[in-house]
């Protein structure tokens, strides 16, 4: 199988959140994806639009689309047991982080929320490079 994962799926049921985390061993890659709108409970998400500051990083001062925020803080901490598990089986591996229209959203929140978990986990060297990929790549590196 070129494919493994530890968990089939990780799922959150009051915003109807699903994505998948697995690894490929000859990539040397570890996968986060979440799907995109399917459901009433997405789409309630996708249209809770008003802006709320962005409480992880405080210095910023930003504002954040309070939908993909409160649906990326519910599926944070599934993403992050399942990651540490594969990191530390595999812990030169990449992490590949994406998602489709609804989950690209969220996914572009949960690779700031592992960059944020990364300071707190500095000495477990648990991240060398996070890619953040949705419908315009963007690549976050953090070392």
């Amino acid at each position: 199988m070129l494919f493994r994962s530890v968990s089939q799926s990780r799922y959150h049921l009051v915003t109807d959140l699903q994505g998948f985390i697995g690894y490929i061993p000859n990539q040397k890659k570890i996968y986060i994806a979440y799907r995109g709108t399917s459901s009433y409970y997405n789409w309630m998400n996708d249209l809770e639009v008003r802006l709320v500051n962005y409480n992880t990083y405080p210095e910023c001062q930003c504002k954040i689309h309070n939908g993909f925020y409160k649906s990326a803080l519910n599926i944070k901490n599934q993403t992050l047991d399942s990651l540490l598990e594969l990191k530390k089986e595999n812990p030169t591996y990449e992490i590949i982080v994406t998602g489709h229209s609804y989950g690209a959203a969220v996914a572009q929140i949960v690779a700031m929320e592992l960059i944020n978990e990364k300071m707190q986990l500095e000495l477990n060297n648990f991240m060398e490079k996070l890619y953040s990929i949705t419908e315009q790549p963007t690549i976050i590196t953090v070392y």
